[in-house]
């Protein structure tokens, strides 16, 4: 009966090992997704970022305009009851998002400002 040497197989085992090893590792430093998939997170957070703060100018320069037509208490009133509403509207969804959530974190996030959505949408909805 013939008996074989284990260095060998162990030897060739080691060697594939470390080659996977050092390959992996190359291709995480230097491999093309990773750069890819970090620039691409990278300008979507950049985009937003851009975006969130100029929101808040589309918003009041829509709102100067919406108030630069009033021209009666009529219209006011009017345009009064619109902002009540949407802002109804706006509450009840965000709640009815709210509760959609999965993640417990974002349960445990967004309960206050769920609870101050609640509250809010009370009020308007007492000042009819």
């Amino acid at each position: 009966m013939r008996t074989y040497s284990v260095s060998t197989p162990i030897a060739f085992a080691v060697a594939c090992c470390i080659s996977f090893a050092a390959g992996y590792a190359f291709h995480l430093v230097f491999g093309f997704e990773h750069k890819a998939a970090h620039q691409a997170i990278v300008e979507a957070q950049s985009f937003q970022r851009v975006a969130a703060a100029y929101e808040p100018i589309l918003s009041n320069h829509s709102q100067f305009l919406e108030l630069s037509k009033i021209n009666t208490i009529e219209e006011l009133k009017a345009l009064r009851e619109k902002r009540r509403e949407s802002t109804v509207r706006s509450a009840e969804f965000f709640i009815g998002k709210a509760s959609e959530l999965e993640l417990p974190e974002e349960k445990h996030f967004a309960q206050p400002f769920v609870s101050k959505a609640t509250t809010i949408k009370a009020s308007l909805l007492a000042t009819q």
